[in-house]
């Protein structure tokens, strides 16, 4: 695959390695029977003849809550369909493997799949589907009144199939304020941070020359019970 084709190939590499297109959703539990619409928009921050913008990489999707600890999510890229012509999705799960007590954080476990359907710009040659799983571990401490906002760190592990295969580690901190049923999250995340960005094109703003640096904000709308806080069975 060559020209426009191998181009939208690298671009769709990068939409998931670079942030998974969302920010993280595998932060707490929903609590059973609860749903939330989610909403995310940023990216990784590029050079632009010389001056730093973050590449717009907006989603929209949903998580349920199938049990007091586990929540299933999915969401589409729509973004990446405007900017490369390339269409994807998730579909994921997320578990807690222990609550928070005192200092200890909650501990969450996350499983993602990304597929990106090729590329689907008119003309030769034709795109295929790529798929990336995703794992992640977020510890994060429940804070503010009732225990509803959250802060959070963590580690993302995306893994490219695809020849030449290649794990790509990426650690991240965030915070979401939710007062109410609507939740305002903000994520940092140290994309590929194992990778030399000085090869690359375009030319990624990271750490020592390696990954990219981005920056996630969402909007989450909570459909279950706001009385309670995440990971007591409310939303």
């Amino acid at each position: 695959m060559n020209g426009h084709g191998s181009w939208a190939v690298r671009a769709a590499v990068w939409i998931a390695v670079l942030g998974g297109c969302s920010a993280s959703r595998a932060v707490s539990p929903l609590g059973k029977g609860n749903t939330a619409i989610t909403t995310s928009m940023g990216g990784p921050v590029v050079s632009y003849a010389g001056v730093p913008l973050p590449v717009p990489i907006g989603s929209v999707g949903a998580a349920h809550g199938v049990s007091d600890r586990t929540n299933i999510y999915g969401s589409f890229y729509w973004t990446p369909v405007l900017l490369f012509g390339i269409p994807g999705a998730d579909l994921g799960v997320a578990t807690e493997l222990f609550g928070p007590m005192g200092a200890r954080p909650r501990l969450m476990a996350g499983a993602t799949t990304h597929v990106f359907f090729g590329d689907t710009a008119a003309g030769d040659p034709r795109g295929g589907v790529r798929v990336f799983p995703d794992l992640s571990a977020i510890g994060s401490w429940p804070i503010g009144p009732q225990d509803r906002s959250t802060v959070w760190t963590g580690l993302d592990l995306l893994v490219q199939t695809a020849a030449p295969a290649d794990v790509f580690l990426s650690p991240l901190v965030g915070a979401e304020v939710r007062p109410g049923r609507v939740g305002l999250r903000a994520e940092l995340k140290w994309l590929a941070a194992t990778v030399d960005n000085l090869q690359g094109v375009p030319d990624w703003y990271g750490i020592g020359h390696r990954g990219a640096l981005s920056l996630q904000l969402g909007v989450d709308i909570h459909l279950g019970d706001a009385g309670r806080a995440p990971g007591k069975g409310g939303a």
